[in-house]
């Protein structure tokens, strides 16, 4: 059996596993991600790299998913704006460290990439990934191949304007975006203006009292669906993410928010479902993307 390492840099967290090409995880190790130093950031994945090398088995690539846009087939990251780094290709870096394969590609995409092969949307021909975290990102899966667009900017979700009435969520994406809305910064951001000293995402959705700000907030998810419902209608949304954490909380609110912004017709025919492979989505999905590497772009 051969194996691949996946990497899933998160803006919290970086998660490494070791993967078969059927998307069995073997192995697994989490840190919390380095930020702000492009150095530091390069040598904690080259130990993370190390350390799984050294697992007693045959890893013929790396796949790394990593959140902000990356150029197709390149290993070229435009901008991490919840990382505070960017113009850099993560790929030629590690190649003086390692004699492996080295595949990059958005984190959304990865993860999108491992549920639609081997999780909630197998066996559905076009899966929008949603991913719900510090940040927002998407991943589209058609036929079994992921669309990035030409530069990698596809599917960058988060900056989708929903509505305006909102600051932007950093410096480097739109005011009124999805991810101004509807990330785990931003809820946690609007229960503190309101007066709530929530440490994290969770805490806010476990808050009686901020029922007013959960309900904007499965509102603007509603919005921001139906939007890629109107382009391109997905066979299924899979949402995943950290805030999937506290998803009893809103989940089921979800379709029914949606169906206000669509047209009757498609009403009956929207699939949303959660991530069924829970936080490694993404580790897995680098690493088949790895193991796959010569088909998978659309």
């Amino acid at each position: 059996m051969k194996y691949a390492i996946g990497i899933d840099i998160g803006a919290t967290n970086t998660r490494i596993a070791i993967v078969d090409d059927q998307g069995t995880v073997v192995w697994k190790k989490t840190v919390p991600t380095v930020k702000n130093d492009l150095n530091g950031l390069v040598t904690q994945n080259s130990n993370l790299i190390n350390e799984a090398l050294e697992i007693d088995k045959e890893i013929i690539e790396i796949g790394i998913g990593i959140p902000g846009p990356v150029t197709p087939k390149t290993g070229f990251v435009h901008v991490l704006p919840n990382i505070g780094m960017g113009n850099f290709d993560i790929a030629k870096i590690l190649h003086r460290r390692f004699n492996l394969p080295i595949i990059v590609m958005n984190d959304a995409n990865a993860a999108a990439y491992g549920e639609a092969i081997c999780g909630a949307g197998k066996g559905y021909r076009v899966v929008q990934y949603i991913t719900l975290s510090t940040g927002i990102s998407g991943g589209l899966v058609i036929g079994g191949k992921v669309y990035t667009g030409k530069h990698g900017f596809a599917q960058e979700i988060g900056n989708m304007i929903i509505d305006p009435s909102i600051d932007k969520p950093n410096t480097s994406m739109n005011k009124g975006s999805f991810e101004s809305w509807c990330s785990g910064s931003s809820l946690v951001r609007m229960a503190k203006n309101k007066g709530f000293a929530p440490k994290h995402a969770g805490d806010v959705f476990a808050n009686p009292a901020c029922e007013d700000i959960i309900n904007e907030w499965v509102n603007h998810m509603g919005m921001a669906i139906s939007n890629m419902i109107t382009l391109y209608e997905p066979d299924v949304f899979v949402i995943g993410g950290g805030l999937i954490k506290s998803s009893h909380y809103f989940f089921d609110k979800i379709i029914e928010a949606t169906k206000p912004y669509t047209h009757d017709g498609i009403k009956p025919h929207i699939i949303i479902k959660m991530a069924s492979l829970g936080q490694d989505s993404g580790v897995i999905g680098a690493g088949i993307m790895a193991l796959l590497n010569k088909d998978i772009w659309f």
